[in-house]
C-alpha cells in the first residue's frame, strides 16, 4: 500500500479509530443514522467522567476539571442529539 493511501486508510491510528475510517454503503446516508452512535459514544464518556469525579480520589482541582469535562461533554451530546432529529 502506498504512503498516501496509508493515510487515507487511517495506518498509524488506532485500531479504534479505523474503524470509523472503513468505507459505508454507496447509497445515501442520513445524519440521524450516523450521528445516533456517536451522541451514544458521548454519553458513555460522559458518565466515565463523571463517575471518575464521584469515586475516584482527586485533588479538588482536578474534581473540578473533571466535573467541566462531563459538562462539556453533556454540551457537546445534547448539540449532537438535537443535529440529529
Amino acid at each position: 500500500m502506498s504512503a498516501s493511501r496509508d493515510q487515507a486508510h487511517g495506518a498509524g491510528e488506532p485500531a479504534q479509530a479505523r474503524a470509523y475510517l472503513t468505507p459505508y454503503h454507496l447509497g445515501e446516508q442520513n445524519a440521524p443514522a450516523l450521528l445516533g452512535p456517536v451522541g451514544a459514544s458521548l454519553r458513555e464518556l460522559e458518565l466515565r467522567t463523571d463517575r471518575y469525579a464521584d469515586r475516584l480520589t482527586m485533588t479538588e482541582a482536578d474534581r473540578a476539571a473533571m466535573r467541566a469535562a462531563t459538562r462539556a461533554l453533556a454540551a457537546a451530546r445534547e448539540e449532537i442529539e438535537r443535529l440529529g432529529r
